[in-house]
């Protein structure tokens, strides 16, 4: 296979990354930046620039949103302009949770349709911040799921409930 380069150009702060194809290797690298532009991450020693590091504190994105459930740092900062941070913290604990294994053991079509429904409102409200929450609509499934046997089903969807009702008057404004 033929050595070469291919820039991979576009609009952000990435347009000085080369990447040589070597074999059948690609190597990205950072070569048309100066060492002042560069910085080292402090967890995994990837190589980045260092606005990225700035924001990141210390780290490459990649070990920031490890870190961080997935979100970016503007994703972060935007919890903490609309006061959500500490939301944001609960609600990731409650997510570590999972759903009672009641849920897998004999699922119902209403579990398994609603809770997933609901926590992809509350994460994408959360990750997004864009238009409104629907509490009515999520209100209405928390309705349907309080049907459901089970004590630590009943009692996670009580869990749930609090989250969506507390967003809802957070969101209010």
């Amino acid at each position: 296979m033929q050595s070469g380069s291919l820039r991979l150009d576009n609009d952000g702060p990435y347009t000085a990354r080369v990447a040589t194809i070597t074999d059948t290797t690609v190597h990205l690298g950072m070569n048309n930046l100066t060492p002042s532009e560069k910085a080292v991450c402090g967890f995994c020693g990837a190589v980045a620039l260092q606005t990225t590091f700035a924001q990141c504190g210390g780290l490459c994105m990649q070990c920031f949103m490890k870190r961080n459930h997935g979100y970016r740092p503007s994703e972060l900062a935007s919890l903490r302009a609309r006061e959500l941070e500490s939301y944001f913290d609960r609600w990731q604990r409650f997510q570590n949770k999972r759903v009672p294994s009641s849920w897998f053991h004999a699922p119902d079509p209403k579990v398994t349709h609603y809770v997933p429904l609901i926590q992809a409102a509350i994460s994408g409200y959360l990750r997004f911040g864009e238009g409104s929450f629907d509490a009515g609509a999520n209100m209405r499934f928390l309705d349907e799921l309080k049907a459901t046997r089970g004590a630590k089903l009943k009692a996670y969807v009580l869990e749930l409930e609090a989250f969506v009702q507390e967003l809802m008057i957070l969101t209010k404004g």
